[in-house]
């Protein structure tokens, strides 16, 4: 005799038939949720990172290094203070940098200059032997060049340590690590919620900070 279809035993809870639940975490092990600190892209913070350093594989000793925002964008220069807010400081940094660029490209210039001016002494007339108007004066001209070539080369010298020396920033590492403190001080300080880019495992995603 035919028999009956007998339904079988139901599973509730899961959303996939075909696979096993994933098991129990042990007692005591609950699962953590990645936190990602609120941090407003508007402040600035220091980071340690190699400086680059020209004929040493592009990689020198670390520094430390202003960058804003959530992507860690580096702040040199004119941006640094545009982004502290202090115009001032800003303009007053493009007219130090001008400065030693021009100190920089007036040392190699008397650089040069002087061993231009050293090589032409190769081009001094000769003397025929007993002549000695002629010999006294390819010796005054010999000097003359000498004199001059090593004036040149010396002020050329001088001039590049200076600039390398001449700083572009207007301010102290100390007064600008004051300056971000108090910028950063300031803007914490600010009440209202900050919507910022925030970035996590994956993607994306916003934060919100604020201060009431």
């Amino acid at each position: 005799m035919p028999q009956s279809a007998v339904p079988g035993p139901t599973r509730t809870g899961e959303t996939d038939l075909g696979s096993a639940p994933p098991p129990p975490p042990p007692p005591g092990h609950a699962p953590k949720s990645p936190q990602h600190a609120l941090v407003d892209d508007r402040l600035i913070r220091l980071e340690w990172r190699p400086a680059h350093v020209e004929g040493n594989r592009g990689w020198g000793p670390m520094v430390q290094v202003p960058v804003m925002g959530p992507d860690r964008r580096p702040l040199q220069g004119r941006s640094l203070y545009l982004a502290l807010g202090r115009n001032d400081l800003a303009e007053e940094y493009e007219r130090r940098l001008a400065a030693k660029r021009i100190m920089g490209v007036g040392s190699a210039l008397l650089l040069i200059s002087g061993v231009a001016v050293g090589l032409s002494a190769l081009t001094i007339h000769g003397c025929p032997p007993g002549d000695a108007r002629c010999w006294d004066d390819r010796d005054a001209q010999l000097k003359s060049r000498f004199y001059w070539s090593g004036g040149l080369v010396l002020g050329g010298a001088v001039l590049g340590i200076s600039s390398n020396a001449y700083s572009a920033h207007p301010v102290s590492r100390d007064e600008l690590v004051d300056l971000i403190r108090q910028h950063n001080a300031q803007i914490r300080s600010q009440p209202g919620i900050r919507v910022g880019a925030m970035a996590v495992p994956g993607g994306g995603g916003l934060s919100l900070a604020g201060a009431f």
